[in-house]
């Protein structure tokens, strides 16, 4: 199938020749660049940062370039207006001082415009704002891939199957001499996990959870683990406060930070492009592939088999044709891991201790911390590099001792932030998100169990003395005998790594470098597992259905998939319930 053109074709006469449409271009051109120039304006007027004025700039150069490439120039500019306007505001959204909620919701509005306005001036197929941009390219490297490692392709799914439903059944599917093989490397990934320190987070408030994981990932693959893990998190945001929610939507500089666009350009191409490269191998015909963009941010990629002759397929080629996705997303998670591994072990050695970036102005310490402030220690224990503070136990204390300007300052690392008020408290519209709290009743407050302390002789309705970084405040316990505040620790001020001199510019590339491959094999892991959960619009959906219907017939396993698919939709939604709550 040929690429689809990003373009419209012009309206024709009822002669059949063609029409410029003058007036009704230069009427979107002019539109356009009124639009644009309204939104340079906002971003340069308003006290955002100097990446964004920066960004808008390079946008501006890069849209010249793009229009004096073009033959069509007054189209190109209303296309490219589009896109780079979405761009300004998002990212104008994105630095703006606002909830983070209406942060989040902000940016989606903005993403989904912009996908349907392109899809509006183009053509491009698109579905609430996602454009899926259909295209033959890549299907020469699929073919190759195919034609000279089809064994290693093979055997790759087949490894992709038993990691997705566990050893035993690999010894029920493959037999003893092929599940022993893949029993020996699922054990070996399963030691990279509990390397990496993968399956703590997972376990969460288990006892001994991580070696639990490790067992159910071998016994019940990762389909099992991914349940698991959401079922625990599910678990302790019921009955543990405060639990931030255990689902996230990746929106690259929204709820991730900006790198994570590379990873997830990485992930999905590795993931189609395996899909692809196995259709080839199985001899299943493809459409088309592509790329997926929500708006303009490209946040996938496809390929389109016939699906009507992948349904007719044996269940062997269905299996390997959906599980090589998360097979791949396997391959390059351990590929970029094994990467970070020698720059996390060389950029330590090119620290010469850890520095004051910047002082948040609402942080106690405003005033008081410089931006290049040397910290000295903490608890005692000299500090030599951020790895340092993850070694200290701060959430009991953090007695620090900083270096500026030949002084010595002393001040407690961490800090009691106000994160969220119940509406329902008198505490609120009193105290405000954000707020720090240095004293409760004349005592100083420096971890949030000294707020519990020093209220613990007080009842309903009687008044608390409250003293933040701004002002003294008296407060009325709820009816419930508590002040309906929700707190959290945070660091004085931003702390970063100081290189040594002269290796000021290696050490930035090389920790921009480990971020970048950090997210990848992070997200690699988390997507690849999370595709194979029975969850409607995964390649896990299809491979339980398909596994169901030799033994139940099609109608029942249709059933059956449905309901687990449903399942796991009420843990994706328990795990959301921060959110809903405004405790996300």
């Amino acid at each position: 199938m040929a690429s689809r053109t990003l373009t419209k074709n012009k309206p024709k006469t009822k002669s059949g020749r063609q029409t410029h449409g003058g007036t009704n271009t230069l009427f979107h051109t002019a539109f356009a660049a009124v639009v644009q120039l309204a939104l340079m304006l906002a971003v340069f007027l308003t006290p955002t940062s100097s990446e964004a004025k920066m960004a808008t700039l390079g946008l501006v150069v890069f849209q010249a370039l793009i229009f004096a490439l073009q033959k069509d120039r007054r189209s190109a500019f209303v296309l490219t207006s589009v896109f780079f306007s979405g761009i300004l505001l998002f990212f104008f959204i994105i630095y703006a001082n606002i909830d983070s909620t209406a942060r989040i919701v902000a940016a989606l509005a903005v993403l989904m415009l912009t996908g349907f306005s392109v899809h509006k001036i183009t053509g491009i197929e698109s579905f609430y704002g996602f454009l899926m941009v259909r295209s033959l390219a890549g299907f020469d490297l699929m073919k190759s891939v195919a034609t000279h490692h089809p064994r290693f392709s093979t055997e790759a799914a087949d490894f992709g199957a038993s990691m997705t439903f566990g050893i035993p059944w690999a010894y029920k599917t493959y037999g003893s001499r092929k599940a022993m093989g893949h029993l020996v490397v699922l054990l070996l990934l399963m030691g990279v996990f509990l390397g990496a320190n993968l399956l703590s987070s997972l376990s969460g408030v288990m006892q001994n959870g991580e070696i639990i994981f490790a067992l159910v990932g071998v016994l019940a693959g990762f389909i099992g683990l991914g349940v698991l893990g959401m079922a625990v998190h599910a678990f302790t945001i019921l009955t543990v406060p405060n639990t931030p929610a255990g689902v996230r939507l990746l929106i690259p500089f929204v709820t991730v930070p900006g790198e994570a666009l590379f990873a997830i350009a990485v992930i999905a191409i590795v993931h189609e492009t395996a899909h692809g490269v196995l259709c080839y191998v199985e001899k299943l015909k493809l459409k088309s592939s592509g790329v997926l963009l929500f708006g303009f941010l490209p946040v996938g990629a496809f390929v389109e088999p016939d699906e009507e002759k992948l349904d007719a397929m044996s269940l062997p080629a269905k299996r390997r044709i959906l599980v090589a996705g998360s097979a791949s997303n396997t391959l390059f998670f351990l590929v970029f891991l094994a990467l970070s591994v020698p720059l996390a072990l060389i950029l330590p050695g090119m620290v010469a201790g850890v520095s004051v970036q910047s002082v948040p102005a609402n942080s106690t310490a405003f005033g008081f911390l410089q931006a290049g402030a040397i910290l000295a220690s903490i608890n005692g224990q000299t500090v030599n590099n951020t790895k340092d503070l993850f070694a200290a136990n701060l959430s009991n204390n953090a007695d620090a001792i900083f270096l500026q300007d030949g002084k010595t300052i002393r001040r407690n690392l961490m800090e009691v932030v106000v994160q969220n008020v119940d509406k329902d408290h008198p505490a609120s519209g009193v105290l405000l998100p954000d707020e720090r709290i240095v004293a409760v009743e004349g005592i100083s407050i420096k971890v949030p169990s000294d707020i519990s302390e020093a209220i613990r002789d007080k009842k309903a309705g009687e008044s608390v003395r409250i003293q933040t970084q701004t002002a003294n405040k008296t407060i009325l316990l709820g009816s419930d005998g508590k002040l309906g505040i929700q707190i959290a620790l945070s660091s004085i001020a931003e702390l970063n790594n100081q290189p040594k001199a002269g290796q000021e510019q290696a050490y930035a590339v090389l920790s921009f470098v480990l971020v970048i491959f950090s997210w990848t094999f992070l997200l690699n892991i988390l997507i690849g597992i999370v595709n194979l959960l029975p969850l409607f619009i995964t390649d896990g959906q299809k491979m339980i259905y398909y596994e169901l219907v030799p033994r139940f017939g099609k109608d029942k396993a249709a059933k059956l998939s449905t309901a687990a698919g449903i399942g796991m939709l009420l843990l994706v939604l328990l795990n959301a319930l921060p959110y809903f709550l405004g405790k996300g």
